[in-house]
């Protein structure tokens, strides 16, 4: 079965996703975990389909240093014969270089933390795909 979720992106200047962010980070994606199912936190489908990318911190810009990694949580991804189409978080790479805007999602949508993973340490990305930018030296 497939699964879809869209959603439009509000237009945000640099300093309202300063503001909406719990933490502003520099970092690269070493990991991208297999996909998990689990319960909607917004209740508005029975499941959802899901991934973590994990991503090794170089440098805190804005916020207080929690870890050297941290999960990005991202809706999407495929397990057994169940895809969850969403093109509402941004997509990543393992080896890219990253400049990310995180917030701290209500508790209710931290299920399933990844071993090695504080809960404290999973974040999403702010305004969705604006809040994530390539990082180039």
């Amino acid at each position: 079965g497939i699964i879809g979720a869209s959603g439009s992106f509000p237009a945000m200047t640099l300093e309202d996703l300063v503001k909406h962010s719990d933490t502003i980070v520099i970092g690269k994606v070493t990991d991208i975990l297999p996909a998990k199912r689990g319960k909607d936190p917004r209740g508005m489908v029975p499941e959802i389909i899901y991934q973590d990318v994990i991503v090794q911190t170089e440098r805190y810009l804005y916020g207080t240093p929690e870890s050297e990694f941290v999960a990005i949580r991202v809706l999407g991804g495929k397990v057994g014969d169940m895809y969850f189409i969403a093109d509402v978080d941004p997509e990543f790479t393992v080896g890219e270089e990253v400049l990310l805007f995180l917030y701290v999602p209500p508790e209710r949508f931290i299920q399933n933390v990844p071993e090695g993973i504080d809960s404290r340490s999973i974040y999403k990305v702010t305004a969705s795909i604006p809040g994530k930018h390539e990082f180039k030296v």
